[in-house]
């Protein structure tokens, strides 16, 4: 395999593992709610869980107002 063919091998799978991550994240909110959810992903995928919480946090400030 070239080094070309062996770099977009491990980025399709980079791909690939981030969307499982995002996908069991998804399964997780949906079965525990947003809170448990997210402490919950801290433990499994911490970076994930940091970047919906970003998002959550953003909403529940623009819903205050």
């Amino acid at each position: 395999m070239t080094t070309e063919k062996s770099a977009a091998s491990r980025k399709r799978i980079a791909s690939f593992k981030k969307r499982l991550a995002y996908q069991k994240a998804s399964e997780l909110i949906q079965e525990y709610g947003l809170k448990e959810g997210l402490r919950r992903l801290k433990k499994s995928h911490p970076e994930i869980a940091e970047y919906l919480e970003y998002f959550t946090e953003k909403d529940t400030v623009v819903e205050k107002h």
